[in-house]
């Protein structure tokens, strides 16, 4: 996917990752995600953080690619 840059964000779908869930397993890392995000097929994403819980906002421009995300996140 290619990372849109931009701000402020896009009003795209927004898929959530919060600090708690990441912290709870070794296997979810921050960078392997990105990196994991920009390998695959499909549209733009927008990647930000969240202030106030802390985490990050993927944004992604075609909702069938979040939902993607949402599926093939690590457990």
């Amino acid at each position: 996917m290619i990372e849109y840059k931009t701000w402020p964000p896009p009003d795209w779908t927004s898929v959530k990752i919060y600090w708690d869930w990441i912290l709870a397993s070794h296997r979810r890392d921050p960078n392997e995600i990105y990196n994991w995000v920009v390998r695959e097929s499909g549209g733009r994403f927008h990647l930000s953080g969240l202030d106030s819980v802390g985490g990050f906002d993927y944004r992604f421009e075609r909702p069938e690619d979040a939902t993607w995300f949402r599926l093939n996140l690590p457990e």
